[in-house]
């Protein structure tokens, strides 16, 4: 399949210059597309247009110019305020909020959302979705939902805090591939965090440093006692649950990261979610009457 060519931002101020009516909506990735989509079919706003920030040129010279780094997220950011310059009425673009609860490093503006959550998944993660999963994807109507939950948020807000620590000290180190330090029984989650990150700094040659990234990390852990759900990766979360349930007697495609997220998707509340600040903004902004 030959790929459309991306649009230059100049092309974008023209567009909407000649048609500020535009509803469009720029997003990070095709996951957070496909749940703004599914939100928006649902909404019946069939004139809205989603597109993943990939579609857009954004060169890296300007996105470094006001920007910490290039990365999608912070080239919505550059695109957000460049639609706000412009003739456009009702575009706007969405970033996952990441450490932007805690730090503050990101604002909301009139053309720049945040989620309620770290990450668009976290509004795929609530009891009744959990429910429809483990009994009608894995079979398994014995399970404890509640037990599955918290062991999940446990663990994953622990690397969150990593991912942040990292984030604050400016190391940039680079993830692991998978999660590893794990053990799992009946559902009750070990992870043997002080292993991990020691691992994990060791493949960064960070070893060195590894009282000082324990000192920062000890300090956000009590400077920040915000609610569990509000702390956790999309991408850790569903990797450790595919973890788990491999380990736990479920095999693929339905244990694939993946294919859960799909599920999760698929048996989203809608109701549950327009009632979050981000969804309620996007409703509100797009029904025109």
């Amino acid at each position: 399949m030959t790929e459309l060519p991306r649009r230059k931002l100049s092309e974008v101020l023209f567009i909407y210059e000649q048609h500020p009516e535009r509803m469009d909506v720029y997003v990070e990735g095709p996951f957070d597309a496909s749940i703004v989509r599914w939100i928006l079919q649902e909404l019946d706003l069939k004139s809205v247009v989603v597109y993943n920030i990939s579609s857009i040129e954004v060169p890296k010279a300007d996105v470094l110019a006001s920007r910490p780094r290039d990365n999608n997220r912070e080239r919505l950011v550059v695109l957000s305020n460049i639609i706000e310059k412009s003739e456009a009425l009702y575009s706007v673009c969405i970033v996952d909020s990441d450490f932007s609860l805690h730090s503050g490093d990101i604002n909301c503006s009139e053309t720049l959302l945040l989620t309620d959550f770290p990450c668009m998944e976290g509004y795929l993660v609530d009891a009744s979705s959990f429910e429809k999963f483990v009994i009608l994807s894995c079979n398994r109507p014995n399970w404890s939902v509640e037990r599955i939950i918290s062991n999940l948020l446990r663990v994953s807000r622990t690397l969150f805090y990593f991912r942040f620590t990292n984030e604050l000290l400016g190391w940039d180190m680079a993830w692991p591939n998978k999660v590893s330090c794990l053990s799992v029984r009946e559902w009750n989650i070990e992870f043997d965090a002080l292993e991990f990150r020691k691992r994990w700094l060791s493949s960064n040659n960070m070893l060195g440093k590894i009282d000082e990234f324990d000192r920062k990390y000890n300090e956000l852990i009590k400077e920040h006692k915000g609610s569990v759900d509000m702390e956790f990766n999309g991408h850790d979360f569903f990797w450790v649950l595919s973890w788990a349930l491999r380990n736990s007697g479920i095999s693929s495609p339905i244990a694939d990261a993946e294919s859960i997220r799909r599920a999760f998707t698929m048996a989203l509340d809608v109701p549950r979610v327009l009632k979050f600040d981000l969804f309620s903004l996007i409703s509100k902004r797009f029904i025109v009457n």
